[in-house]
């Protein structure tokens, strides 16, 4: 089950689009980029097309990853920092919240009779 909190530190990975990589390799990038990855944040990462996102998280001497995938037709809202040169910026709660629970629609099907 997926358990998010407003007191957890959610941070978006920017720029890593290949959805392919498995856990161990989700987990080198947030090591490379965090100093302390083990004290209960999560790290979200979205691919390129914005239909799936994974959630990596360390809880209890274990990793965590979730995979969230939207069916076809919609796509997760593009979270875009101010300053476009970042590798990786924290997110509030709320905005995550967005992320998960407002689909974008990318395309409109209008079945006639």
């Amino acid at each position: 089950m997926l358990a998010i909190t407003g007191s957890m530190n959610i941070w978006f990975i920017a720029n890593v689009n290949d959805m392919r990589m498995g856990r161990r390799r989700l987990i080198d990038i947030v090591k490379d980029r965090f100093p302390n990855p083990y004290n209960g944040d999560m790290f979200a990462f979205m691919s390129k097309n914005r239909q799936l996102m994974k959630l990596v998280r360390y809880e209890n001497r274990m990793y965590m990853l979730y995979e969230l995938e939207y069916e076809r037709g919609y796509k997760f809202m593009h979270p875009v920092y101010e300053d476009g040169c970042v590798t990786h910026f924290q997110l509030d709660f709320k905005y995550l919240v967005a992320l998960l629970k407002c689909p974008v629609v990318s395309k409109l099907s209008i079945i006639g009779c």
